[in-house]
């Protein structure tokens, strides 16, 4: 089972993670963006940690909020956070499909294999908010098959998750191949052949920290 407190022991851990690269970041969107990923990414991480923690502690009905209360507060939160751009727009989504495919009972605890419904109505959810996909140069190098190997593990949590962080990590290794469509790098289009995508990245270290979490 996964309770309340592994939930927010992977938010935080994948907070924590984020922020240990944001100066990585910043270089890599210095090179044909505005060089100002990881300090995005670590307001972004900040408003995740303070709503996740908030939410560890709430009370409703004079019982603690559960898995799909914290997972609504979480995301509510980075949706909030001003100056957040387009990262902050696809970070809600994403944490608005977990909150949307999370148990409706709210329980405290979720079988392990929910945490493939909260992955899967994730990136259903990105999906319906960009046009990007696998090769595009964007996150979604490495949400898609991330997500792929996680719903496709026959394993455990542990198992889940380590099978979505390889292809993660390969899939934004792989965006140093593609050409940037999107964005301000997308004005550059081949030139940009040779960098990673700042927002591949981005979530390649939040999904390694996820995992951290767990070892």
């Amino acid at each position: 089972m996964i309770d309340k407190s592994d939930l927010l022991g992977m938010l935080l851990s994948g907070c924590t993670s984020v922020m240990g690269a944001r100066e990585e970041l910043n270089e890599i969107d210095g090179k044909w963006g505005s060089a100002n990923q990881g300090d995005t990414m670590a307001m972004l991480a900040q408003a995740i940690m303070g709503a996740a923690q908030k939410s560890s502690r709430k009370k409703k009905n004079g019982k603690d909020g559960g898995i799909k209360s914290m997972l609504g507060d979480v995301a509510e939160a980075v949706t909030g956070t001003k100056g957040g751009g387009m990262m902050g727009t696809l970070l809600g989504t994403w944490l608005e499909g977990m909150f949307e495919s999370a148990p409706e009972d709210d329980s405290d605890e979720m079988d392990e294999l929910s945490l493939k419904d909260l992955f899967g109505g994730a990136l259903k959810a990105l999906e319906g908010e960009s046009d990007a996909r696998e090769g595009d140069k964007t996150l979604m190098d490495t949400l898609i098959p991330a997500t792929k190997a996680l719903m496709g593990s026959k394993g455990g949590l542990l198992e889940m998750l380590t099978a979505a962080v390889t292809a993660g990590d390969e899939g934004a290794e792989k965006t140093k191949k593609y050409a940037s469509k999107y964005g301000k790098a997308g004005k550059h289009g081949k030139k940009t052949v040779g960098t990673p995508d700042a927002g591949a990245m981005s979530m390649k270290y939040f999904l390694d920290g996820m995992l951290k979490a767990l070892l």
